[in-house]
């Protein structure tokens, strides 16, 4: 069973958060983080042993990218392409978040 782990930024640094780990920690950053840059820990890794969230942009063995994202239509993440190579950035720091 994979961890239920959740990242977001506050003050423009990232935070990371363990669903497991309920004391201040897991409160105060869902009192103070930016809503719109958080996203769940899919429980995959990439080539080199990073964590890959919710938000990612991750390149395939085909030298393609992809966005990881949650659909509720089929309750799991979508955009993972055949081969993952390495997280290459992610959509709220490569991309501008609307207001």
């Amino acid at each position: 069973m994979r961890p239920i782990k959740y990242r977001g930024k506050i003050d423009s640094k990232w935070w990371y958060v363990d669903f497991r780990n309920q004391d201040g920690d897991w409160a105060q950053f869902w009192a103070i983080v930016d809503e719109r840059t958080v996203g769940e820990f899919t429980g995959i890794l990439d080539k080199n042993g990073r964590e890959i969230y919710e938000g990612d942009i991750v390149q395939g063995s085909k030298d393609d990218c992809y966005i990881i994202k949650w659909d509720e239509s089929s309750v799991g993440f979508q955009g993972f392409p055949f081969g993952i190579q390495e997280v290459v950035g992610n959509i709220y720091e490569n991309y501008i978040l609307p207001d």
